[in-house]
Order: C-alpha cells, then structure tokens, then sequence
C-alpha cells in the first residue's frame, strides 16, 4: 500500500471510528438514564473501545502528517 492509499485509508477510518465513538456515547448517555446497570456497562465497554481505535487512529494521522504539521 502506498503512502497515498495509507493517509486515505486512515482518513476514512477515522469518519467511521468517530461515528461510531458518538454513537455509543449517546446510547451511554441514555443507558445511563436508566436504572439497568448492565445495559449501561455493556455500552460503556464499545464507547472505551471506539474512543481508544479514535485516539490510536488520530495518533496515526497525525504522525502520517507530521510533515506538513512541522
């Protein structure tokens, strides 16, 4: 994969990662109006795992960039 297709490539993956990171807080958000603790742990456990796939994909980009960054 050239380095075109790899910043492209994590680009799109970063839209997608974010959705699903809002998403998930929203549900959390909601869950936790609620007075089932499962529910809400259960969708506290893919926010953590989306936020963390964000954080690891931005890290990416931003390395990826550093470039024009500098």
């Amino acid at each position: 994969m050239n380095r075109n297709r790899f910043i492209y490539f994590t680009d799109l993956m970063l839209l997608l990662v974010f959705i699903l990171s809002f998403y998930t807080g929203v549900e959390l958000h909601i869950a936790g109006q609620g007075v089932d603790h499962e529910s809400w742990h259960i969708w506290a456990i893919f926010h953590t795992n989306a936020s963390l796939l964000f954080m690891i994909l931005g890290i990416i980009h931003v390395k990826s960039h550093w470039a024009w960054y500098k």
